[in-house]
């Protein structure tokens, strides 16, 4: 049974009512309810920064007597001490140190103190003020009648806390004052907390969900974020996150929930303020991005939500699609809402979606890059369909693909309206090939990239407060029209000439009056270019760190050009994609995840690398050469082809060495080098290196692929090896425009020096007497290298033919020495790979220069 209460200690308590954005929620009300009479209350209200102060009761004194002490704090201590004690009447207070032969040493206390709360300090010296030795003390309290003693150990030298306030666990015979707190507005969920004690030293902060109907909307530049009264432009910092990772396809959503929450951090870490994502992913992600957002208030990451158009448009008429992506809009503002539960189905997400981010959307990006074909079909088909009026859109005079598109927009905002009494911005993903402008350069007798529009600029608000932002896909290599119009080619930046930035500026100029957020911009590191551009940031051949660089500049073209923001396009490469200029030689898209095409540039845009296996060296003998090669050995992973040469002596720079390579079939290929050279090993490749600084991939004129996707290869080009003996070898390359001299010397290879690979494409380096190559898989004209699978087509068929390699047979010809070796033959790799992940040297200097961006 509980003693007689005698007194209450009432203390200040404060701190600030937060909402779920991070700002002090001004004039709500807090009540504290003693939840053993709930007839006691005390209100505060908070001030115009959500900061509230109270007096409250904070622990019940029981007992007899009229004095209550804590142990003193801390203890053992080095410089001083404290202890709080509370008298339940005036009384005469008496406190003396004594050591423990009980002499007096310090008289802490002597005097009458009035009711409430008091504290001593000692600092471990006697009355005149000298230092004490180190040992055990006691002190003496003497209140009116009642005596107390406590114990202290004074240790000068060594490391103690700081004193603190007083602290009821420490107190004698005290009980805290349970409350239920109850914060409170019109706007607010009512925040409801039971069992809640207070202790002094302490700032309470209570989180709070404040309902903004309009929590971000479309201002003349920027989207905004609203502020209370008004909305604060913003400008996207943002990067895409993709659905998959190695071994995967995209509708398999696999990354783990540990990615996710690493990813989150990294991506905060790193300057982005945004996430786009093109579909609804698993409950898991949603998970981890709300309790990232719920653990960084003040620096969340905000979201730009897709929802994805199917690729397969029945009869190429957007309208046969209504009722499917209609459905998928409501879905996913469900699931961002944690308003979703999703039966298992074959490849999409699927789940319980309990977790809420809808405060952090800040906008919908609905549709993919849609194609000329299926806008003009659409527009053929429905010739009626020029005007939409809605209740949050209208458009008096569209295209047939404009008004599905705005009914589109206005399903969205209407669901989230009536559903969850919100709403924001919206757009629809385009890109170059799909704007309004007119493009001369671009002749619809030679390319369909100017054929075809669809502008939402005309798009009306009738009732739509989050409003409707344009949004495109822009990279400075495609389409051509980009880099060859005359207009676009007087402008330049800091770097030199950018005909990117006189796009991006037409383009601004179209959409005066709303924001354009670049959707998706960058460059790969793959080995391979499939596009030139006039500024030099081509779509592809870029080491990392070049990446990087060129991040950047786009992103200040992006920003100087008077866009409301850029999404980077990646944070992580993707292996399941396929880039058109390899397509014709490149694995069945099943099977294409489970290895890196380093040559195909849209595997290699993202700032996170995947690593595959370490080539192992050992899984082959070494082959000894007993000549100016001591020994040449071999590894394959899932991205190269490794060899690695010893050299009885250090070369010289004038010296070259020759690596021809038998990809296939010892009875097929080239048997003559073209210095005579004759290959015992016939070959489908050499390689050329010079020890001072050049690496030269050759291949034999009937294997040559070059201008197969344009359907210019000569009739010598077969696609396939044959024997052959002294007929030309041709240099690797690729045609990747369709102008005669657009040639991407694919089999140009850096060559570099030291003891590690220090750029991304460095394909041959030299320590000393060791000399280390790495050829990507595409360059030897593997589909697959994971089943030894190489191109061998016939070309009198439609189809592309391929067959198995029974492994790669080398020839090394080096200073009058030639070595041969046996075939290095593995076996078919397991399916799924595991992979290592790796910041790239691109994201360093991005990381740089968006933690420096204007406005951070």
């Amino acid at each position: 049974m509980l003693l007689p209460v005698l007194a209450q200690l009432v203390y200040g308590i404060e701190g600030r009512v937060l909402d779920q954005f991070g700002l002090g929620v001004p004039g709500a009300k807090i009540e504290f309810v003693s939840q053993e009479n709930p007839s006691v209350k005390y209100v505060s209200v908070t001030d115009s920064l959500g900061h509230y102060l109270i007096d409250l009761p904070l622990v019940t004194f029981e007992g007899k007597g009229i004095f209550r002490c804590s142990d003193f704090y801390p203890n053992p201590f080095s410089s001083s001490t404290v202890v709080h004690f509370f008298l339940l009447e005036e009384a005469h207070v008496t406190a003396r140190v004594v050591n423990l032969s009980g002499a007096t040493l310090c008289l802490l206390e002597d005097r009458k103190l009035p009711v409430g709360l008091h504290s001593l300090t000692w600092d471990g010296k006697n009355q005149k003020g000298s230092g004490l030795d180190p040992g055990l003390y006691l002190v003496y309290f003497r209140v009116n009648g009642e005596q107390a003693v406590k114990k202290l150990v004074f240790q000068p030298y060594g490391s103690t806390g700081e004193p603190g306030p007083f602290n009821t666990e420490l107190a004698e015979n005290v009980v805290p004052v349970v409350y239920t707190v109850a914060v409170s507005r019109d706007d607010l969920d009512t925040l409801i907390l039971e069992n809640q004690s207070f202790d002094t030293g302490h700032a309470y902060d209570f989180p709070v969900r404040r309902h903004v109907p309009v929590p971000y909307a479309t201002t003349a530049s920027h989207l905004g974020k609203y502020n209370g009264r008004d909305y604060d432009p913003f400008f996207i910092r943002g990067t895409n996150l993709g659905a998959t990772i190695p071994g995967s396809l995209p509708g398999e959503v696999a990354i783990t929930r540990e990615q996710y929450r690493n990813w989150l951090g990294q991506i905060s870490a790193s300057g982005f303020n945004t996430l786009r994502i093109y579909t609804l992913h698993y409950p898991r992600f949603y998970e981890e991005f709300l309790a990232f957002n719920q653990q960084h208030p003040d620096n969340p990451l905000y979201l730009l939500q897709g929802v994805w158009l199917e690729e397969e448009v029945p009869g190429l008429d957007f309208y046969n699609l209504t009722a499917f992506f209609d459905q998928e809009i409501k879905e996913v503002v469900d699931c961002v809402h944690g308003n979703g539960d999703i039966q298992p189905r074959f490849g999409k997400a699927f789940g319980e979606f309990t977790a809420d981010v809808s405060d952090w959307v800040l906008g919908y990006i609905i549709g993919r890059e849609i194609h000329p074909d299926e806008v003009l079909t659409t527009n053929d088909l429905h010739p009626g369909q020029t005007a939409f009026h809605g209740q949050v859109f209208s458009m008096d005079n569209g295209s047939p693909t404009e008004v599905w598109i705005a009914a589109r927009l206005e399903t969205l905002v209407s669901y989230e309206r009536t559903h969850y009494k919100k709403e924001r911005p919206v757009s629809f993903s385009s890109w170059p090939t799909m704007d309004p402008l007119h493009h001369p350069t671009e002749l619809p007798t030679e390319t369909q990239e100017d054929v075809a529009s669809f502008d939402l600029a005309k798009l009306a608000r009738v009732q739509a407060p989050g409003g409707y932002f344009a949004s495109y896909h822009a990279y400075p290599y495609y389409p051509d029209f980009i880099s060859e119009d005359p207009g676009y080619q007087t402008y330049s930046d800091a770097s030199g000439p950018n005909s990117y930035l006189g796009y991006l500026n037409d383009l601004r100029s179209h959409y005066e009056g709303m924001p354009l957020i670049i959707g998706e911009f960058g460059v790969p590191s793959s080995w391979g270019n499939a596009h030139f551009s006039f500024s030099g940031m081509h779509h592809g051949g870029h080491d990392e760190q070049t990446q990087g660089e060129y991040f950047v500049r786009q992103l200040q073209n992006i920003y100087n050009a008077g866009c409301g923001g850029a999404v980077l396009f990646a944070w992580m490469d993707e292996w399941f994609k396929n880039t058109w200029i390899t397509e014709p030689f490149d694995s069945d898209p099943e099977r294409r995840p489970f290895w890196l095409n380093l040559m195909g540039p849209e595997q290699n845009f993202g700032l996170i690398a995947f690593e595959p296996e370490v080539p192992d060296f050992s899984m082959w003998e070494p082959v000894t050469g007993g000549c100016a090669i001591s020994s040449a050995k071999a590894a394959v992973n899932r991205e190269y082809f490794h060899l690695r040469v010893t050299f009885d002596g250090s070369p010289q720079p004038f010296d070259k060495i020759t690596v021809a390579f038998d990809t296939y079939r010892a009875d097929l290929g080239e048997s003559l080098l073209p210095d005579g050279t004759f290959l015992n090993n016939r070959a489908e490749f050499y390689l050329e290196i010079s020890m001072a600084d050049y690496a030269r991939l050759y291949v034999t004129e009937a294997y040559d692929l070059f201008g197969i996707w344009h359907r210019v290869a000569g009739p010598q080009q077969l696609f396939r090896s044959v024997p052959s003996d002294g007929q030309p070898w041709m240099p690797v390359r690729w045609k990747n425009n369709r102008y005669e001299d657009a040639i991407f010397p694919a089999g140009e290879l850096q060559f570099g020096s030291g003891d590690t690979w220090l750029s991304s494409r460095d394909a041959a380096v030299l320590d000393g007497n060791t000399l280390e190559v790495r050829i990507p898989w595409s360059l030897l004209q593997f589909t697959d290298p994971c089943c030894r699978e190489v191109m061998d087509d016939d070309r009198d068929t439609p189809e592309r033919e391929v067959t198995p390699s029974d492994g790669i047979a080398l020839t090394l010809v080096y200073q009058g020495c030639t070595v041969e070796t046996p075939r290095f033959v593995w076996e078919p790799w397991e399916v799924f790979p595991e992979t290592t992940e790796r910041e790239k040297a691109s994201l360093a200097p991005v990381r740089e220069a968006l933690l420096a961006f204007p406005g951070l």
